[in-house]
């Protein structure tokens, strides 16, 4: 859309590009806009859905874009998750952000399994319209598996955002639910401080620090220090996100699943008493067990 000022003379390029899109609202009418390409301020609040990166690429980084001819729009992928982060707070205030698609498939790309999954998690943590280009017919089972994991699809709301060049982390929050997802998209391992509280995910609980490998991405859900809690599920790439609800009467769980799920055969751990051998959850008695220090319940949803 940016093509529009090339070659015009008669306002400011900023003029020319506002009157371009307003032009644009009134041939669509009541429809809906995803802008692609376009300069994001006169896009702003203008736009229903706007991409906010540049294109992907099916590598990490293109050298000959990057060093031989350094355009900063370049078609790359750590150039796409850097503008994603960046402009995560446009999100549901100028538009919808569009953070362009992510890739899981194994054919016809060369991004490694680490750095798919990267691209995966942040641009479903902070991307608010979610594409791929792939043909998900082609999945293997684990990859289809990674991709149902997706769904339900929730609003997140991001509270606090941390960044040291291309390694940080930020938290958001969808219901009572706090997550915490710290990136490392460099090409070596990192040791990266973490935010106060403990945060729990499927190898323990992170306090202080975390060390993350080459390109890794992680997930976590802060520990709400109630008893008893849901703590983790892997029926989600946002553990808990597939849960619609949770009661908790005396020495019983009971929880429903959101109606969008498309996985079965889901575990959940819940933490409950110390003083429990034995915990209810949906009307049945299980034994509990100690996890990462912490007395629990585990359950499968079918």
């Amino acid at each position: 859309l940016y093509a529009v000022t090339l070659g015009l003379n008669e306002q400011t390029k900023g003029a020319e590009m506002y009157a371009a899109i307003q032009w644009l609202q009134q041939l669509v009418g009541n429809k809906k806009i995803l802008a692609c390409g376009v300069p994001l301020s006169p896009a702003f609040g203008r736009m229903d859905y706007c991409r906010i990166s540049s294109d992907i690429a099916l590598t990490w980084e293109d050298i000959r874009l990057s060093i031989g001819i350094r355009y900063r729009e370049r078609v790359s992928t750590i150039n796409a998750l850097r503008s994603t982060i960046n402009r995560a707070f446009l999100n549901h205030r100028a538009f919808v952000n569009d953070p362009d698609v992510f890739i899981l498939r194994k054919k016809e790309q060369a991004l490694q399994p680490i750095q798919q999954r990267t691209l995966y998690l942040i641009n479903q943590a902070l991307g608010g319209l979610i594409f791929t280009s792939d043909f998900i017919g082609d999945y293997d089972p684990e990859t289809m598996r990674l991709y149902l994991q997706q769904f339900p699809l929730r609003t997140k709301e991001i509270i606090d955002i941390y960044q040291d060049g291309d390694t940080g982390w930020f938290i958001f929050q969808n219901r009572e639910m706090i997550y915490l997802l710290v990136f490392n998209l460099t090409k070596s391992s990192k040791t990266l401080p973490l935010p106060d509280g403990q945060w729990i995910n499927k190898n323990g609980i992170s306090q202080r620090s975390d060390q993350l490998a080459a390109f890794e991405t992680k997930v976590y859900l802060k520990d709400g220090r109630a008893i008893p809690q849901f703590l983790f599920s892997d029926g989600h790439i946002f553990p808990g996100m597939e849960i619609e609800k949770i009661e908790c009467p005396k020495g019983q769980i009971f929880f429903d699943l959101h109606r969008d799920i498309r996985l079965k055969n889901i575990e959940l751990i819940f933490q409950v008493s110390p003083d429990f051998m034995e915990y209810e959850i949906n009307g049945v008695n299980l034994v509990t067990e100690v996890w990462n220090g912490k007395r629990v319940v585990r359950t499968n949803s079918y």
